[in-house]
C-alpha cells in the first residue's frame, strides 16, 4: 500500500503548489506549449494542473489512489497509477519529466532514473528531467545520478 494512502487524508488542503516553481520548471524544461510532461509522484496533481493551465499536456503518475481522489479534474491532465521505478508509459513518449518532493519515496533510485530516461524523447535526460526537493532544484544531482546509473 502506498504510504500516502494512510497519511495523505488532507494533503490537497495543506500542500498548495507554488506558481514560482511552475514558472521555474517551464523555463528550465524549455519546451514549447503543447508538449507532453510526465509528473512522477504527482500527489494530488497541483503542479500537473498548473502546468496544464500553461498549455502543456501532463501525465500525472501517482501510486496512491487516495492522493488521486483529491485531484481536481482538468482536461489536459491524464491520471495514471504507477511508481517511479515502473512508469506506465511507452518508451520515448514524453517531452519532459518532473518529480517534485518525491525522490525520498523512490525505492530504487537507479531504476527510477532509468525509467525517466526511457520515457523521455530524444534520449537527452539532462535537458528534460527535473527533480525539485524543497526549494532547491536537483538538476546537478540528476545529471550526476543519470551518469552513474545509465548505461
Amino acid at each position: 500500500m502506498p504510504i500516502y494512502d494512510s497519511i495523505g487524508q488532507q494533503y490537497a488542503r495543506t500542500r498548495v503548489p507554488d506558481p514560482r516553481i511552475v514558472h521555474m520548471l517551464i523555463d528550465l524544461l524549455n519546451l514549447p506549449k503543447g508538449s507532453t510532461i510526465a509528473d512522477v509522484g504527482a500527489g494530488t496533481g497541483g503542479y500537473s494542473r498548473l502546468l496544464a493551465e500553461q498549455g502543456f499536456f501532463v501525465y500525472a503518475i501517482e501510486p496512491s489512489s487516495l492522493m488521486q481522489s483529491q485531484a481536481q479534474e482538468y482536461p489536459q491532465v491524464e491520471w495514471l497509477t504507477g511508481y517511479a521505478e515502473a512508469l506506465p508509459l511507452p518508451d520515448n513518449s514524453v517531452d519532459g519529466v518532473i518529480s517534485i518532493l518525491t525522490i525520498h519515496h523512490f525505492s530504487n533510485l537507479k531504476k527510477a532514473f532509468q525509467e525517466m530516461h526511457r520515457v523521455v524523447k530524444d534520449g537527452k535526460p539532462y535537458h528534460r528531467i527535473l527533480l525539485v526537493n524543497g526549494k532547491k532544484l536537483l538538476l546537478t544531482n540528476v545529471v550526476l545520478a543519470l551518469y552513474l546509473f545509465l548505461p
